[in-house]
């Protein structure tokens, strides 16, 4: 199974931020199209760390 990730700014500040962000050497776009975060140990260790930060929203 993999998972999909949107960056949607700081939800604690009027959603500022970058207009990207790279986190696990995926780049995401504010507001721009879902990432795909590939499946196994490591595409899982990144979903769960991923869930925990505000900044991003899992896509189902």
């Amino acid at each position: 199974m993999a998972w999909k990730f949107k960056f949607i700014g700081d939800p604690h500040d009027g959603f500022s931020g970058p207009e990207t962000v790279t986190k696990f050497g995926f780049t995401f776009r504010k507001n721009g199209p879902a990432v795909t975060i590939p499946e196994g140990e490591h595409g899982r260790r990144m979903a769960i760390k991923l869930r925990g930060n505000s900044h991003f929203k899992e896509v189902k």
